[in-house]
């Protein structure tokens, strides 16, 4: 039995509730030790990107970098200060200009197809545009407008380029990018191309008025009302009949209108 006691392993002792509050007030007074030989390590790095963060923030929305060089490309007939103007790029930093709503300006413009912009840094910017393509003229007093397609606007032009020509008989003015109606247009297009062959007549130009409708001038002295783009096959129909009757009427008229069909009439 002696033998089995001195053999026996010593058996751990349980910390008591002391001890433990010991061993925390050891820990608690060690810790900032512990953190002191951590935070020298760790300041230059903390600095640095302190600086770094400081420096990018400077470079993207500081007053380092300006537009100041702003290339316009593809403005054969329009103007490119008006591109520069509304684009409204120069003086802009351009790590935070917005190229897609600076190209949105010039597209609001109405006369462009296609803008682009594309930033080059450190101070220049290219606007590279594509024109609608001319289709017709519109003849305000002395001045021609180019017209696209779809009624647009593009700019004033000096000469005629053999283009359909329509002369706005009420002298209104108009500006780039505004509409005109494609119809007018469009019905000007086809009279200037059958009138020769089916009448008479060979205009330069049309004429509109926005109570009458298209007008075909003439040098017989009097001026054919047509009218708008309604019945105009049966117009045309009705028309040479028209012209020979006021042809040889007296005294000559001043007016020959075929809109109310199928009674046209002349004055």
């Amino acid at each position: 039995m002696d033998w089995q006691r001195s053999r026996r392993l010593p058996t751990r002792r349980k910390r008591s509730r002391s001890d433990r509050l010991v061993g925390g007030f050891e820990r608690v007074e060690a810790s900032p030790r512990r953190v002191w030989r951590f935070v020298p390590r760790r300041i230059p790095f903390a600095v640095l990107t302190v600086i770094f963060l400081y420096a990018l923030g400077r470079l993207l929305i500081g007053s380092t970098f300006r537009i100041e060089h702003v290339s316009i490309t593809g403005t054969h007939l329009t103007d490119p200060g008006t591109v520069d103007q509304f684009a409204d790029l120069k003086g802009r930093n351009p790590f935070t200009v917005n190229s897609g709503a600076a190209a949105e300006r010039v597209m609001n413009l109405g006369v462009y197809s296609d803008v682009h912009v594309t930033i080059q840094l450190p101070n220049e910017a290219t606007i590279a545009v594509t024109e609608q393509t001319p289709a017709y003229i519109w003849k305000v007093d002395p001045t021609l407008y180019l017209v696209a397609n779809d009624g647009t606007i593009i700019g004033p032009t000096a000469t005629e380029s053999e283009r359909v020509i329509v002369v706005d008989a009420d002298h209104q003015p108009v500006r780039i990018g505004q509409k005109v109606d494609p119809r007018i247009l469009n019905e000007a297009a086809y009279l200037l191309a059958v009138l020769p062959s089916t009448t008479s007549l060979a205009p330069h130009y049309l004429l509109y008025s926005r109570a009458m409708g298209i007008m075909v001038p003439t040098n017989l002295g009097f001026t054919v009302v047509i009218g708008d783009d309604t019945n105009l096959q049966e117009k045309l129909q009705m028309l040479g009949a028209t012209l020979h009757a006021a042809e040889t009427a007296t005294p000559r008229p001043s007016i020959v209108d075929v809109r109310f069909l199928p009674r046209p009439y002349f004055h």
